[in-house]
């Protein structure tokens, strides 16, 4: 039941009744597991980490509690440790993807670079045309800097998996290659799936207002978020950008014309050149 629980998402319900099985079975394997998974849905990495270390004395050779402890080392900076603890996933059982896929994070975290890429060619071996594996791929290339490559790992990746942080990658590696029609069509799919997706949401009016200098259209894209999130300070901030943008526009387009016939602008107006007697119409 609890097992279920944990699994159905309803971690508040499930903590207080798994350490209350804690409390009652505090040596077994079973219960240490199953609280393990439970924190780190919770986000609480230290007590999972504390779990997972007793089910890894117990049971030194099962796969979960090194990936597992693994990724969290990772995520507190620990990048020697998290490598050394996939390394050993590894050893254990070779074609595992999830130990290998673990062990390429910690490598490029590590920026040992030259095992990550080797880690990243073995498992497309293993696992050709999986998402995961094309995604750690492309990771690696982005880290050697080859983002044409990059992209022809992470645009099947995440077309195929429709992951909200794929696309955004997606989206981003776009617009560091100077495809921001693909970059806007990526942002605008995700916001037909969700359109209070505020990340995509922010990236298609950065994308509007630096890249593309539609400011009209950046504008109304920071209304959107203004709609969804009213206190939301970074899209106010954004409106009033554009507008002095806008109307840093509008001020060149006019002085450009009335350069083109001739004349200037001083503050109070257009000034008459020595060829013109009236000013444009």
């Amino acid at each position: 039941q609890l097992t279920a629980l944990v699994n159905d998402g309803a971690l508040m319900s499930a903590r207080p009744k798994v350490e209350s099985l804690i409390a009652r079975n505090a040596q077994d394997v079973r219960v240490a597991l199953l609280a393990a998974r439970l924190y780190q849905k919770m986000g609480l990495s230290t007590l999972a980490i504390i779990q997972y270390e007793k089910v890894r004395r117990s049971s030194p050779r099962m796969l979960e509690p090194l990936i597992a402890l693994s990724r969290m080392h990772l995520e507190n900076l620990s990048s020697n440790l998290a490598v050394q603890l996939a390394e050993d996933a590894v050893s254990i059982d070779g074609k595992s993807k999830e130990a290998r896929l673990a062990l390429v994070d910690a490598l490029i975290a590590n920026q040992s670079m030259r095992r990550a890429r080797l880690q990243s060619e073995q498992l497309a071996q293993l696992y050709p045309n999986d998402s995961e594996v094309q995604h750690a791929l492309y990771m690696v290339a982005m880290a050697y800097g080859e983002e044409e490559q990059a992209l022809t790992y992470l645009k099947p990746a995440a077309e195929g998996q429709k992951k909200p942080s794929w696309l955004l990658e997606l989206a981003g590696l776009y617009q560091s290659l100077h495809r921001y029609s693909q970059a806007r069509d990526v942002y605008q799919q995700m916001l037909q799936d969700d359109a209070a997706n505020l990340e995509a949401l922010v990236g298609l009016a950065h994308l509007y207002e630096f890249d593309l200098g539609d400011y009209m259209s950046a504008i109304a894209t920071y209304r959107k978020i203004i709609e969804i999130f009213p206190d939301d300070t970074g899209a106010h901030a954004g409106i009033e950008r554009c507008m002095g943008k806008q109307a840093d526009l509008a001020l060149w387009v006019k002085g450009s014309i009335y350069r083109l016939f001739g004349w200037a602008l001083d503050q109070d107006g257009p000034i008459k050149s020595n060829n013109e007697t009236t000013p444009p119409q």
